[in-house]
C-alpha cells in the first residue's frame, strides 16, 4: 500500500482537503489500522447504497422500444501474491503448479447507456461466472433487457432473470440449442429446453423451483463463415425483429468500457494493492462506489448540457498520472532471477549505480540529452540519443498542440 499512501500524504500536504494540517500528523500504519477497523462491509454497503440505473428516457443509447438496456458480464482483478490472496481466492495454474498472480473474479450487471453500475458479486479465481451472476437478477425490473456473453445461458439462469421481469438476449453455446417447437417468419425459431439432472438437484438443495421446460427463441446469423446463435425471450418477431436484436447484441461491449474505467482510469491499471482477502474486497467495493460516483456526475453534466450524439466518457482519472507498474509475484521472480544467475546470463548484470536507469526508456536512451527549446529557453525539452546525435522529440513537441486542437472542436 506505500503508493496509494504516498499520493495520499502528498494530497493531505498540498493543502487541499480541509483539515488538511491534522491529517498531516497521521502516519501511514495508523491508516492501515483504521482500514482494518472499518473493514469490507461498510464501504460494500456504500456501494449498495450509490449502485443503479441512471438513464432517464431522454438518454441516447440507453433505451430500444421501450427497454432500458443493461449488459451482464464477468472480469478478474489481479491481486498481489501475498499467502492470504493466494489461499483464499487462487489463480491460474498448470498442473497443479500455480503462475502469475491470484485473481478476483467479479460478475457485474452494467447499464449500457451511462456504465452505471447496478450489482456486482465478487468470488474467487475458481467461481463460476454463472454462480456469482444468479445472485444479480434481484438487481433488475420489468422492463429491462440483459444482453450477455456465451457461458451464461441456462434454465437456472434463464428462470432467475426472467422472474423479476427483466428480458435476456445472450449468445448460446452449442449444448443449450433445445428442440425446435416451432419456425417464425424470420427465420428464427422457438426451441424448448428441460432442466437437467444437477440442475433439479441443486435447485432442491437451495429451496428453489425450476420450471419443467422453459421456451424460448433463437437467432442465428452467419458472421465470417462462422455460426454464431442468440438466444432470447423477447419471441415477439414484430415487436422485436431479428435484425434489430442482432445490433443490440454488439452493444454488449459497452460493458469493457466500463470494466477499462474502473481497472485503468481509477484502478492502479494492474494488480490492486491490499495484500489481505479482507482488504482487496474492500478496495474493489471502493472502485465500484467511486466508479458509480463519477458516472452519476458525468451523467448529470451531460443531462444539463446541450444533446449530444455521443454518452459521455468518464472524467479524468482522480489521481496523477504514472506509468503503470506490474509487479511480478515474488516466488516467480526469485526463481527466475537464481537461474539467470546460475547460467551466466549477460542480462543478469546489475545496472552500476553510478548511472541509474530510466523507468520506462531502453538501454540505448538512458543516455539522452536535454534539448533546449528555442521558444523557451528556460524550460529544456527532451531528446533522443541516436546516430545523428541527440534529436529533439517532434512528437512529443507537438503533442500539446493536438490535444488544443481537439478541445476546440466544436460538434456539427
Amino acid at each position: 500500500m506505500p503508493v496509494a499512501y504516498r499520493d495520499l500524504d502528498q494530497g493531505v500536504h498540498a493543502g487541499g482537503i480541509p483539515g488538511s494540517r491534522a491529517l498531516a500528523r497521521v502516519n501511514r500504519s495508523s491508516l492501515c489500522r483504521a482500514r482494518v477497523r472499518l473493514g469490507e462491509e461498510v464501504l460494500e454497503t456504500v456501494f449498495r447504497q450509490l449502485a443503479g440505473p441512471l438513464a432517464v428516457p431522454e438518454t441516447p443509447g440507453a433505451w430500444r422500444r421501450g427497454l432500458r438496456l443493461l449488459a451482464l458480464d464477468g472480469t478478474q482483478f489481479d491481486v498481489p501474491d501475498s499467502a492470504g490472496d493466494g489461499d483464499t481466492f487462487a489463480g491460474p495454474s498448470t498442473g497443479g503448479t500455480p503462475f502469475g498472480f491470484p485473481q478476483v473474479r467479479a460478475a457485474v450487471l452494467a447499464e449500457i447507456g451511462t456504465h452505471a453500475i447496478l450489482d456486482a458479486g465478487l468470488g474467487g479465481y475458481r467461481d463460476g461466472e454463472r454462480r456469482l451472476a444468479y445472485p444479480l437478477a434481484s438487481s433488475t425490473d420489468p422492463g429491462d433487457l440483459v444482453i450477455a456473453d456465451r457461458g451464461f445461458w441456462s434454465v437456472e439462469f434463464v428462470h432467475a432473470f426472467t422472474t423479476s421481469g427483466a428480458h435476456l438476449l445472450a449468445r448460446l453455446q452449442s449444448n443449450h440449442l433445445g428442440t425446435t417447437q416451432a419456425e417464425l417468419p424470420d427465420s428464427s425459431r422457438l426451441p424448448l429446453m428441460r432442466p437437467g439432472r444437477d440442475a433439479r438437484l441443486r435447485a432442491v438443495r437451495e429451496g428453489r423451483v425450476l420450471p419443467k421446460e422453459t421456451t424460448y427463441r433463437v437467432i442465428t446469423l452467419t458472421k465470417n463463415d462462422k455460426v454464431v446463435r442468440l438466444g432470447t425471450s423477447l419471441l415477439d418477431t414484430e415487436q422485436y425483429p431479428a435484425d434489430e436484436l442482432v445490433a443490440l447484441y454488439r452493444q454488449r461491449w459497452e460493458i469493457e468500457l466500463a470494466f477499462d474505467e474502473i481497472k485503468n482510469h481509477l484502478g492502479p491499471g494492474g494488480p490492486l494493492r491490499s495484500r489481505t482477502p479482507e482488504a482487496v474486497r474492500q478496495e474493489l467495493w471502493v472502485l465500484l462506489a467511486v466508479h458509480q460516483a463519477v458516472r452519476r456526475f458525468a451523467h448529470d453534466a451531460a443531462a444539463s448540457g446541450p444533446v449530444l450524439e455521443c454518452r459521455p466518457t468518464l472524467l479524468p482519472p482522480l489521481r496523477p498520472d504514472r506509468p503503470a507498474q506490474r509487479p511480478v509475484p515474488a516466488r516467480h521472480l526469485q526463481a527466475h532471477v537464481g537461474q539467470r544467475l546460475e547460467e551466466g546470463h549477460p542480462g543478469s548484470a546489475v545496472p552500476s549505480a553510478a548511472a541509474p536507469a530510466r523507468p520506462g526508456l531502453a538501454p540505448s536512451d538512458q543516455e539522452a540529452d536535454a534539448v533546449a527549446d528555442p521558444e523557451n529557453p528556460e524550460r529544456p525539452q527532451q531528446g533522443r540519443t541516436g546516430a545523428m546525435g541527440t534529436q529533439p522529440d517532434h512528437q512529443a513537441a507537438q503533442t500539446p498542440g493536438r490535444r488544443q486542437t481537439r478541445a476546440r472542436a466544436q460538434p456539427p
